[in-house]
């Protein structure tokens, strides 16, 4: 997750329908774009950062009471990746691409009850292969 502009204006609050419409989409492992760089305490909220990112620092005023919404995170992860999910269509969204930036808030035109996933350039070069005619992953 990363951000622009509107600094500390990221709550969980506005951040789960975004988190939410990713997970549909198949994401299923978060990043955090954040600034480490806090070194005073004097100086709150003490941005270290240039105009992108998440802000997501001991400074943020919720970030004593982010533990329910890391943990919303980490548990719908880490339940996705149980799955093992098949798709009928294999979707390249570019090297310098954002899938939400891409599609705000609908999904790509993939015909009615096609399943289908991302991929990203080190995926399709590193872990696509062909076995009887059917492009598969290592999971299969």
């Amino acid at each position: 997750m990363t951000a622009r502009g509107n600094t500390w204006a990221f709550s969980p609050e506005r951040l789960k329908p975004t988190a939410d419409m990713e997970l549909a989409m198949g994401v299923n492992r978060f990043v955090i774009h954040t600034s480490v760089h806090q070194p005073v305490n004097d100086k709150i909220p003490g941005l270290g950062l240039g105009p992108y990112g998440q802000w997501f620092t001991r400074h943020e005023t919720w970030a004593e009471q982010a533990e329910p919404w890391i943990t919303y995170l980490s548990r719908s992860s880490f339940m996705l990746q149980q799955g093992e999910f098949v798709a009928d269509v294999v979707y390249y969204y570019g090297e310098d691409n954002n899938i939400t930036a891409l599609f705000g808030n609908k999904l790509p035109d993939i015909p009615d009850s096609y399943n289908y996933d991302f991929i990203n350039s080190d995926a399709l070069v590193n872990l696509l292969s062909v076995k009887e005619n059917r492009i598969i992953s290592p999971s299969e």
